[in-house]
């Protein structure tokens, strides 16, 4: 703690300047805003992890033997149960806080009464670790909630369109009637997440809290889940003392500063360290209740399908460490985690099918989650009413006649493969160590003190899969908009990835020698204590950036939060707490009106006229209130940034007045620019009007209308909630 508060005053003078003092003054001018709503984020979503953890316990037909993987299998749950509701209840307008509520209380009460217990410890004589030992950990994972109680807004740009404005649509009008909704003109259908929209939609719609506010306040659950992830990982590899270590490294990495952000990409995390964590075989000695084959590969299923709908990419690396993994073990764990697979592949269709751009209604995405969970326990129990044998560690069974060479032929792949994981990790260490040196340490010492291949195994083949994925963009062609987007998606995912998962293998590293019985306490407290020391010292000085991908100290990431908690992150925005001022706050209030009287439904079609598409001239009224937004700009600009396909030229706009657009809403223009009088010519009437907008609509068209000739006819009325 020493070391840390001696950081935070280097800090306190560098090229991240910040005033404690005006720090908290920044945080308690906006608890009246944040306080209460940390707190409603927080309980719903305790709730509806809580029913998630029911589900996956009557799928795995055992108790949870440790708190962690409770949770984990919590959010494998509420990802499963939100994207579900999502596709059926959202698909039919009803998707709203009354169902889910119920919908959660019932799981839970019904998982009290009929499938207790829920948690058994796996080792009862596992020792506890001392309390005064997690006050460390607690300091380092409270910084992100001072940022998160500054901030009104979720203090990041890019999370707007894609996290923020689907949950709004949801949250605003309970539907979500296509497979892909992207009220964001920005980004489109490649960057929807559905696990997120579906989990954080569900705790965003139980709080009726504005989806801006909802996702800031879900900083703390994050946290509290990405820290979970760490710990059981860690623990199922190399015991709780490994696991307490992880959250002495995770803090180093690029995750762990982009929690205020709550984005997808975090997450996914907690979910691929459950999908690997299932690699890890159980002994007979430390079991509890061990996992019989289609109980695992159905967990697995669920687990690598969670982290796909979650986050893509997160969700492919995952599924491809799992898959190395299973290459490289014995013939049954192998086809166990080989139907997880499949069934995970099955589970997370709908995502594939948003991200190649398929229109359909969201209802038939329905049948993904129970066919991929069917498919994996057929094909792990080899055919139905096969009961499998439980997966756990045993001694290897030495092969005969025809079964000798293809054993031999085994051993030769997995040395192969074990040497290109001992590659992998060779190149983490000359490729990062300039980015993470810390980290690196640690894992220098993960080398020398755990040489146990069952160790190394998940971590090396993660970065193997790592080191691929850099490879494969490093060789795709830059010259379309696919091989643009690879170029730049897979090295920053791999920026996420890597350090994790070397955060996670040094905390095993750390934990080994912290209970190495032959070194005195002297030696490890003085080793520990020093690599604590070098974590949080900052030692690059003004060569550190604020937000960039590279591993920051624990001072450094502490120094970014009381930094921008100060301040307000929205720095040349109309306000740097709320992004929006008082007028760009009537404009929302006026469309909101519009919905609440049923005339703007959840497909009708907005224009936006603006000088700029972006978020600092114009209000992003998708993010705000949840519309189907296009804007007409004078720089509508066509780049991996702006891949909505909603950012029109408006030089086009008379082409675009009329039918199409029952909505208009001209802003940051004089009055004598001409626009406002093009869209009365073209049959439009004002509204509303601020400072610096004008709302209109489109005169002689039914109520509610989309501008599709379809909508001309009588239709039932939907009741939108706001």
């Amino acid at each position: 703690m020493a070391a840390l508060a001696g950081g935070l005053i280097v800090m306190a003078s560098g090229p991240i300047a910040f005033d404690v003092a005006g720090a908290l003054a920044g945080v308690a001018s906006q608890l009246p805003v944040t306080l209460l709503p940390a707190a409603f984020v927080a309980l719903a979503t305790a709730m509806d992890v809580a029913a998630g953890a029911v589900l996956i316990r009557i799928l795995r037909r055992s108790p949870f033997d440790s708190f962690a993987e409770a949770v984990l299998g919590g959010l494998i749950g509420s990802v499963a149960k939100g994207t579900v509701l999502l596709f059926g209840l959202g698909g039919v307008g009803h998707f709203g806080p009354l169902p889910l509520a119920f919908l959660d209380i019932g799981l839970i009460a019904g998982g009290l009464l009929l499938w207790r217990p829920i948690i058994m410890p796996g080792d009862p004589t596992e020792r506890r670790l001392p309390v005064a030992a997690w006050l460390l950990p607690l300091l380092l994972w409270s910084f992100p909630l001072l940022l998160q109680l500054a901030s009104p807004v979720v203090p990041f740009i890019d999370v707007l369109p894609n996290h923020v404005a689907p949950l709004e649509h949801l949250r605003t009008y309970g539907s979500y009637q296509e497979l892909a909704v992207s009220p964001s003109p920005i980004y489109g259908p490649s960057r929807l997440f559905l696990g997120y929209i579906g989990s954080v939609g569900s705790v965003t719609t139980l709080t009726d809290l504005p989806a801006t506010l909802a996702v800031a306040a879900f900083a703390l659950p994050l946290s509290f889940l990405l820290a979970a992830g760490g710990y059981h990982l860690g623990r199922l590899l190399g015991g709780p003392w490994a696991g307490y270590w992880t959250l002495m490294t995770v803090p180093l990495t690029f995750a762990f500063l982009r929690l205020p952000d709550a984005r997808a990409t975090v997450l996914a995390f907690p979910l691929a360290a459950a999908a690997i964590g299932l690699t890890v075989p159980e002994t007979r000695a430390a079991a509890s209740a061990v996992l019989t084959g289609r109980s695992r590969a159905v967990l697995m299923a669920a687990a690598m399908g969670a982290t796909i709908l979650v986050h893509p990419v997160m969700g492919a690396f995952t599924s491809a460490t799992v898959a190395l993994v299973a290459l490289s073990g014995p013939v049954a764990p192998r086809r166990t985690l080989f139907a997880g697979f499949v069934g995970g592949a099955v589970v997370a269709l709908p995502q594939a099918a948003v991200m190649v751009g398929v229109q359909a209604p969201a209802w038939a995405a329905l049948p993904a989650w129970p066919l991929g969970l069917l498919i994996a326990a057929i094909l792990a129990a080899g055919r139905l009413g096969d009961h499998a044998s439980p997966v756990v560690a045993s001694p290897v069974d030495v092969p005969r006649g025809p079964a000798a060479l293809s054993g031999r032929l085994r051993s030769v792949a997995r040395i192969l493969l074990m040497g290109m994981v001992a590659l992998s990790v060779a190149v983490t260490f000359l490729l990062a160590l300039s980015d993470h040196p810390v980290l690196l340490l640690g894992l220098g010492i993960t080398a020398l003190m755990l040489p146990d291949r069952r160790v190394w195994l998940p971590i090396g083949a993660g970065l193997l899969v790592g080191a691929a994925a850099m490879v494969v963009a490093t060789l795709t062609p830059a010259d379309t908009r696919l091989g643009e987007s690879i170029h730049f998606e897979i090295p920053k995912s791999v920026g996420y990835w890597a350090p994790w998962l070397v955060a996670v293998a040094g905390g095993l590293g750390l934990g080994a020698l912290w209970r190495r019985g032959s070194l005195s306490a002297v030696v490890r407290v003085g080793a520990l204590g020093t690599f604590v020391v070098l974590a949080a010292l900052p030692l690059r000085g003004a060569d550190i950036e604020p937000r960039g991908i590279e591993e920051h100290r624990y001072a450094e990431s502490a120094a970014v939060v009381l930094r921008e908690a100060e301040r307000g992150y929205w720095t040349g925005y109309p306000d740097v707490r709320r992004l929006v001022d008082a007028d760009g706050v009537a404009l929302i209030e006026a469309i909101r009106r519009e919905q609440a009287a049923q005339r703007l439904r959840p497909a009708t079609p907005l224009l936006h006229v603006a000088p700029s598409f972006q978020q600092w001239i114009a209000t992003p009224l998708g993010v705000f209130t949840g519309v189907i937004e296009t804007t007409a700009t004078e720089d509508p600009e066509d780049s991996v940034h702006t891949v909505g396909g909603r950012l029109r030229d408006i030089a086009d706009l008379d082409a675009l007045l009329g039918p199409a657009f029952p909505y208009l809403v001209i802003e940051g223009y004089e009055p004598g620019s001409g626009h406002l009088a093009r869209a009365t010519a073209s049959g439009y009437e004002a509204i509303g009007q601020g400072d610096d907008w004008t709302l209109l609509r489109a005169t002689g068209l039914p109520a509610g209308s989309t501008g599709r000739p379809e909508d001309s006819a009588p239709r039932p009325a939907e009741v939108g909630r706001r």
